[in-house]
């Protein structure tokens, strides 16, 4: 047999006519069908992995590639506090708060406001007054030392005359 024949036969065994492999018409089961209610009835992963059988990560995967489809339309919380809708006011200054409606004096931050204030008339600058809060061993609203920018917002205030008008609406009630 010479080489051009093996080729023919080849090719003529490449002629034949393929089996069909029957191919069923069911409906592959999507997984996430099974995990969305669980989801939605506020379940962790690993609880929904419990209950369906499937692996945590195929749970975790399912959720983020269908997150948009059971995503809540209404806003969160958070996304409400953001916007501003559950604030009526601003919290009050340094050294303010409100105390059933009145403007007061807080016990604890006033006398520090009353250090900053004398400090800073006196020509400290920001990191000396720091040092001597520090010196002093007075903390700031967190419980905590005291930082450059803190410091020079409440001195900032001092001299545009927000302290001012605080003190002004002393024990008058919140409007």
């Amino acid at each position: 047999m010479t080489q051009s024949s093996e080729c023919q036969n080849l090719l003529v065994s490449f002629d034949v006519a393929f089996d069909v492999i029957p191919v069923s018409a069911r409906r592959r089961i999507n997984k996430f069908e099974l995990i969305e209610p669980h989801f939605k009835q506020g379940l962790s992963i690993s609880e929904i992995a419990n209950m369906t059988g499937f692996s945590r990560y195929i749970v975790w995967r399912e959720i983020n590639l269908y997150k948009k489809r059971i995503r809540n339309t209404q806003p969160s919380l958070l996304e409400a506090w953001r916007k501003n809708a559950g604030r009526k006011a601003a919290k009050p200054p340094f050294g303010f708060c409100v105390f059933e409606g009145v403007v007061t004096k807080e016990p604890v931050e006033y006398p520090a406001l009353q250090l900053i204030s004398r400090l800073w008339n006196q020509g400290c600058s920001i990191n000396s007054i720091m040092d001597k809060l520090k010196e002093k061993k007075i903390k700031s609203r967190t419980n905590k030392e005291w930082a450059y920018g803190v410091i020079r917002t409440i001195v900032q205030r001092i001299d545009d005359g927000t302290y001012q008008k605080w003190e002004s609406k002393l024990n008058s009630p919140k409007t």
